[in-house]
């Protein structure tokens, strides 16, 4: 792809700020061809970067201003309406790159690095003492403008089991001694179920037993996927249904209820349907608890108390983010429960939101 002239000269190379914003708010795509578009992409990447750090030092302020009160995420919650994981989530970003590493502050607020870049040091160095910290960043942060996070991700632990082998050991005790179990309902009405803070030989080897009950299923005749199989089975195992059965009786319930009528999970999906809404109904607030024990979360923001992963995922809203991962060589990956926040409640109706 060609330039057409048709932007300023210096755009590619304009640093973020008011007179790059001022420039790009005038442009408009249908005017542009050929390389041009892609110019004016990587400048709105460079300003959102830009706008990314100021918005971290804004966060950090409130958090250090004279007189500020400790729930000082509730705050900042309230103000930008946001999920309290997700407020938990920035905040503790803001904190680390304003505080902790200002180096990398610094590069996201230059347009260097992105917001997906920058979250990868606080991931990887939280914890690190400072000098550690700051050693790591001179010989990663002007290396990282053109890498993806999976590279820096990959040198930033190798950085640091040589600095300190023992850094995420002890954050893989800190998150495994903080597994739970998350339940929600997502958008189209089907509910997911994720576990967190799991030992990575625990996790292999639950899934190796429903795969291979699974592949046992079908190879008897079962006409749905092993993927869908393998759903039937995660969920018998746990709600009881399979609890105590050999392979050989699983596989005929299964089997068994594959071959019934219709009537099944969606007939029975509609009643679960229609109960929650006379639930909800019946509530006398939205904020009244419900009576379930099981944790609930929604999309938001991954927690940052797992060992950070070797290959985290660069897409985002979620920056967890989480997208779900499995498990690292040290330890559970940062997948767990996506962006709003576990609550001590039953899986609900409204699904995923997103802040």
């Amino acid at each position: 792809m060609e330039s057409t002239g048709a932007l300023p000269a210096d755009l590619a190379h304009l640093a973020p700020g008011p007179r790059l914003g001022a420039l790009l708010a005038e442009l408009d795509p249908a005017g542009l061809e050929g390389a041009d578009r892609l110019t004016v992409l990587e400048a709105w990447q460079r300003q959102e970067a830009h706008a990314r750090a100021g918005l971290y030092r804004w966060m950090a302020a409130v958090g250090s201003a004279p007189g500020a009160a400790p729930e000082w995420a509730e705050e900042i919650r309230a103000a930008l309406s946001w999920t309290r994981r997700a407020a938990d989530r920035r905040t503790d970003e803001a904190c680390a790159l304003v505080t902790e590493l200002p180096a990398v502050w610094a590069a996201l607020e230059a347009g260097l690095v992105d917001a997906h870049r920058a979250v990868v040091f606080v991931d990887h160095l939280a914890g690190l003492p400072a000098a550690q910290a700051e050693r790591i960043c001179g010989m990663v942060v002007p290396w990282a403008e053109r890498r993806t996070t999976s590279e820096i991700a990959r040198r930033l632990r190798r950085l640091v089991m040589e600095i300190d082998p023992e850094h995420f050991e002890r954050r893989f005790r800190k998150a495994h001694a903080e597994r739970s179990v998350w339940a929600w309902v997502g958008q189209d009405g089907t509910a997911t179920i994720s576990a967190g803070g799991l030992a990575p030989e625990s996790a292999d080897a639950a899934v190796a037993r429903i795969d291979r009950l699974a592949r046992r299923v079908r190879a008897a005749g079962h006409p749905g996927t092993v993927g869908r199989i393998r759903a039937d089975v995660f969920v018998g195992l746990l709600d009881g249904t399979l609890h105590g059965l050999d392979e050989d009786a699983i596989a005929q319930v299964l089997l068994a209820a594959a071959a019934e009528p219709a009537q099944s999970d969606s007939a029975r999906s509609k009643s679960a349907r229609s109960e929650r809404a006379g639930a909800e109904r019946s509530e006398p607030s939205p904020s009244a608890p419900a009576a379930s024990t099981a944790s609930t979360a929604s999309h938001s923001e991954p927690a940052r108390s797992h060992p950070a992963p070797s290959e985290p995922a660069q897409s985002e809203p979620a920056q967890s983010e989480p997208a779900p991962s499995g498990p690292t060589q040290s330890g559970p990956t940062q997948s767990g429960p996506t962006q709003s926040g576990p609550t001590q409640s039953g899986p609900t109706q409204s699904g995923p939101t997103q802040s």
